[in-house]
């Protein structure tokens, strides 16, 4: 039986050890500051059927966003990226987005930001009218996972080489 590899994170927030798997970066264990490194370890060997598991799904859906190769979703539909020397942000039109040689995720996520927010506010000022409430402000975050992997695989995918 082959070891399974993984990177050590300490943590002064943890209180327990904790296993993430990562479609690109693949297994890491979290450990509270004082928990020893056979820990890790442990941890890894207890729950090697799930992180096998894990890895087996995640390298699905790579080989299916590959399969996709250049594009990224909006809205539902499939946008291509088109890069352009010397372009600094996103610019759609039509079934195509314009982004920037090379490294474009950044400029993406600027892009979905903006959509985000063209597509909430409106939405957000009826549900508050609605509710006879207000807000101060909308807040447009980054979040963690399938939104911005699949920005930086697409991205990745898109790049001349």
């Amino acid at each position: 039986m082959t070891e399974i590899p993984y990177t050590v994170r300490r943590s002064a927030r943890a209180r327990r050890v904790r296993v993430n798997v990562h479609a690109h970066t693949g297994v890491e264990v979290v450990l509270p500051t004082r928990a020893p490194e056979r820990a890790a370890a442990a941890a890894v060997s207890e729950l090697r059927p799930w992180i096998e598991r894990r890895l087996s799904d995640a390298q699905e859906v790579l080989a299916r966003i590959a399969e996709r190769g250049g594009t990224v979703p909006y809205l539902g539909t499939p946008l291509e990226l088109v890069p352009e020397p010397g372009r600094t942000r996103v610019h759609r039109r039509g079934e195509r987005l314009l982004v920037p040689d090379g490294d474009a995720r950044p400029a993406l996520e600027r892009f979905y930001r903006r959509a985000a927010r063209a597509e909430i506010a409106p939405r957000l000022d009826r549900a508050t009218v609605l509710a006879g409430s207000s807000y101060q402000d909308l807040s447009i975050r980054r979040g963690s996972g399938r939104l911005s992997s699949a920005i930086g695989r697409a991205t990745a995918k898109s790049a001349p080489g």
